[in-house]
């Protein structure tokens, strides 16, 4: 997730005091490819936490053709958003549908996490600067898509029918709270969650 953007973003002064509205923007970067995808809502929709992360994930899928037998994602430790049991189930659900037969979901340390998606939000970060007014959710869009020269963002505008409650696909799975050796899971401290179709 990039920093929320301010909606309205205006150069008037007493502007700058009042209540915004949010605009979120969600990256997903393919390595391989060097494309960036950006997902982009208003707060009004929902909010920013692991359901609409699933939802833009999923959304992600629907768009691009993903020809890999095995995922490999890397994301911070925010367990609001990444790490924790909605994503889990969703990197299961993919297995089980046979999207992938293996997902590997990787947590770098603390202070090693910067990330292609990092520098994607830097490059439209600069854009940004050059824009003294921005009015709409939709202008945020925009201008992402404008950021750069070559190789631009592929964004997606996300509405209120895409975002989906992952609660169900969690409720018909176990949550495990120990290993099989039963020794206690402490999510906080897990480096890298591995699904296999096995």
């Amino acid at each position: 997730m990039q920093q929320a953007l301010p909606t309205l973003k205006i150069s008037s002064g007493p502007a700058f005091y009042k209540r915004k509205l949010w605009t979120y923007n969600f990256c997903i970067h393919d390595t391989g490819s060097d494309n960036a995808s950006m997902f982009v809502w208003p707060e009004t929709i929902p909010g920013c936490g692991s359901h609409e992360m699933a939802s833009c994930v999923l959304q992600y899928f629907k768009n691009t053709e993903v020809k890999a037998q095995t995922l490999h994602v890397y994301s911070d430790n925010c367990s609001g958003q990444n790490k924790n049991f909605n994503i889990l189930s969703l990197w299961q659900y993919l297995v089980a549908n046979g999207s992938f037969k293996e997902i590997r979901h990787i947590f770098p340390l603390s202070g090693h996490t910067m990330m292609p998606c990092d520098r994607d939000f830097g490059d439209i970060e600069r854009k940004l600067r050059k824009s003294t007014c921005i009015y709409t959710p939709s202008e945020y869009a925009n201008l992402i898509k404008d950021a750069r020269v070559k190789n631009k963002f592929q964004v997606t505008e996300m509405v209120c029918d895409e975002f989906l409650d992952v609660t169900p696909l969690a409720n018909a799975l176990t949550k495990r709270t120990a290993t099989s050796g039963r020794e206690k899971i402490d999510y906080r401290k897990v480096h890298q969650f591995r699904i296999t179709c096995e």
